[in-house]
């Protein structure tokens, strides 16, 4: 095969001077994909027997990037059996990545959506659960006041309203899932909450963890309850034990303050989440455990969801609740046998 004449936007797209395509046509071929070279190779003889048009679209390796190549081509048999190829080869790169990008936002959008409708759902079905067993519990502690000491019923009534009070638990959490948690928002200097939580957690880090810190001198300051926010870093740094286990391993709390700008393309828990402030805090926890694929990333923060033993599973979805109540949100890089960073984000809105 010899090329009789190549534009110099084909020498261009495929990355080879015009001179080196003329000389040796194999060299451009050669940059197809590994993986599409079947393909490539079946779709050309198939032109051939046929002489239709060759028509394919698939990957070239063009200076170490992979990009999307669309080929066509028509072939013409000469007198003395020759075939001439005349066609055109375009880089598709652009639309292929756009096309993804639009199938990826439609699937978050429908996500979206179906979160927010079982969301409303299960806000309102714990809602009237949460009052009826406010009903439930008030009338057994009646029962339990008219009751005399002594009563074999006492105990039974005793029972009953400890499993209410579990259900009402359970109830909240759902509500704390769905960011519908009531609590105080102030202005609430984040690093020295933070510090505060983590003097508490420390006695309870095992000596195989070492526990660092990256803290400003002061602030950044949030509208928060600084209740939810030691809850959130005793929740992550929880996790991170858990995920270090008996290994030695170390975990690095930090806090600093981030742009809009620097964290618009990251994939954010929830998932239909942008950024609306100019300034963002972001309080991160990182671990060197054995990290996470993809596929657990994207389930992590599903109630009772884990990687452990039956029974765990509350603390990143109450992490994910939090967070949300406050319109911020959650980012997860990891990798296996990379640790985990969990970055969390909370909005600074500009003082007026």
């Amino acid at each position: 095969m010899a090329f009789d004449y190549v534009s110099p936007r084909f020498c261009e797209i495929i990355g080879l001077r015009c001179e080196d395509a003329l000389q040796d046509p194999k060299t451009a071929f050669d940059l197809v994909h590994p993986e599409d070279i079947q393909h490539f190779v079946e779709a050309n003889e198939a032109a051939r027997k046929t002489e239709e048009p060759f028509l394919w679209e698939g990957r070239f390796v063009i200076k170490g990037q992979v990009r999307f190549i669309h080929l066509e081509s028509v072939p013409k048999i000469l007198e003395n059996g020759d075939i001439v190829w005349t066609g055109t080869l375009q880089d598709i790169t652009d639309e292929k990545r756009a096309e993804a990008d639009r199938i990826e936002l439609e699937h978050r959008l429908q996500q979206a959506k179906k979160a927010e409708s079982l969301g409303r759902m299960a806000g309102a079905i714990a809602h009237n659960f949460n009052n009826m067993l406010g009903v439930v519990i008030g009338n057994l502690e009646l029962a339990m006041y008219e009751l005399p000491q002594e009563s074999e019923s006492r105990s039974c009534v005793a029972q009953a309203m400890k499993a209410s009070r579990k259900a009402a638990e359970i109830s909240r959490f759902m509500l704390t899932y769905l960011g519908q948690t009531i609590g105080k928002k102030e202005p609430l200097d984040i690093t020295k909450a933070v510090e505060e939580a983590q003097g508490f957690i420390c006695s309870s880090i095992p000596a195989n963890i070492h526990l660092k810190s990256e803290f400003p001198s002061q602030g950044p300051v949030i509208q928060a309850d600084d209740v939810h926010i030691k809850q959130i870093l005793t929740n992550l740094i929880s996790n991170a034990v858990e995920a270090i286990g008996q290994a030695k391993g170390c975990i690095t709390v930090a806090v600093e303050v981030v742009t809009a700008e620097d964290i618009h393309k990251l994939k954010f828990f929830p998932m239909d989440w942008k950024p609306k402030e100019r300034r963002y805090a972001c309080l991160s926890v990182t671990d060197t455990g054995p990290g996470l694929d993809a596929e657990t990333i994207e389930r992590i923060f599903d109630p009772f969801f884990t990687t452990r033993f039956t029974g765990r599973g509350l603390g990143l979805p109450v992490v994910l609740g939090l967070v949300r109540a406050y319109d911020g949100a959650v980012t997860v890089k990891s990798r296996p046998g990379r640790g985990a960073i969990f970055r969390v984000y909370f909005p600074m809105p500009e003082q007026k």
